[in-house]
This record gives C-alpha cells, structure tokens and sequence, in this order.
C-alpha cells in the first residue's frame, strides 16, 4: 500500500509530485488528483493556498472577437427563442380561444413592444439558425482554419440581419404585417 499523503489522510503520496513540487503546474495536478481522489475543499487549501491557485479568465481579459461574439450570442439567442416560444403559443392559443382573444394578441404583437419583441425573436432565430449551420460544418471538419473561422462567423452574424430584413419584407408585402 502507497504511503499517506500528509495533509489529507485519504490520498496516497503518489498525488505529490516526485521533485518537491513547486510549480503551479506541479500543483494543478495535485490538485486534479486530490479532485478526483474525492479531497474536500479544506483539505485542498493545505496543499494549494488560494494565492497560487490561477484566475479563471473573463470577457474582459480577452480582445473582442468574432468567434466570441457568436458563441455569446448563440446562447443568448436560445434563450430569447424559448422565452419567444411563449409568446407563440399564447398566439396559438388565442387562436383557438375565438376572434377576441386572438385580436388582444394581435393588438399586443402591434404595439411598439410587441413590434420590437417579434422583430427580435425573428433575428434571433435567423442567427440561431446561420450560426448552428456554421457548428454543424464545424462538426464535419469544415471551416476550423482561423480566416474561415473569422469569416464563418461574419457571415452568421450580418445574414442573420439580412434574414431577417427579407423575411419582414416578404412579409409586409404579403400584407400580413402586425
């Protein structure tokens, strides 16, 4: 049986790195050992002090980037479908209510929110759409290369504008408008 590590009773020496241990790197393993080995957060401050622990980077130590942007918007741009899709089926089931019920979903789709709110659910399910295109490709192997990447992202990000302008026009010149 492996000799006990000192400061936590149930991890065996093995976990300690075999030259002393002092690199940050040394101490990331042991602490991903002591992880997995089932170490509580006490145990783990004896070997690894919170001072020599690294910071875990934020939106704001990066550059803005495309790539970025879109992963940051996908996410968004999922949730703002599912809290659309409420606002569909209360439609779906207003329609099913009768003419009154309906023309209040209407009257709501018509007013300034509701015009911003369908306007937005609309670009949203454009971008979600271009951009899961975009990780479906990915997915096969397609466009990993950093100028496709950066162009991939792009064309995401403005077709789903463009998406969204000609769905509106068609639309609006179907005379169904809100």
């Amino acid at each position: 049986m492996a000799p006990r590590h000192p400061a936590i009773p149930n991890v065996s020496r093995r976990a300690q790195p075999a030259h002393g241990g002092s690199s940050l790197a040394d101490k990331l393993c042991v602490a991903f050992q002591l992880i997995n080995a089932g170490a509580t957060f006490r145990q783990h401050e004896r070997i690894m002090p919170a001072t020599a622990r690294p910071l875990s980077p934020f939106i704001t130590v990066y550059r803005w980037q495309i790539q970025m942007v879109t992963s940051i918007l996908h996410r968004i741009t999922g949730v703002a479908l599912a809290l659309g899709t409420l606002v569909l089926v209360w439609a779906v089931l207003a329609l099913a209510s009768g003419p009154a019920a309906y023309a209040q979903v209407m009257g709501f789709c018509a007013s300034w929110i509701g015009v911003i709110m369908v306007l937005g659910w609309t670009w949203a399910l454009s971008f979600h759409l271009l951009n899961g295109i975009r990780h479906l490709l990915q997915d096969i192997g397609l466009g990993f290369e950093i100028p496709q990447f950066v162009r991939n992202g792009w064309l995401a990000t403005i077709g789903s504008f463009v998406l969204t302008v000609l769905v509106w026009t068609w639309v609006l010149m179907q005379g169904a408008g809100a």
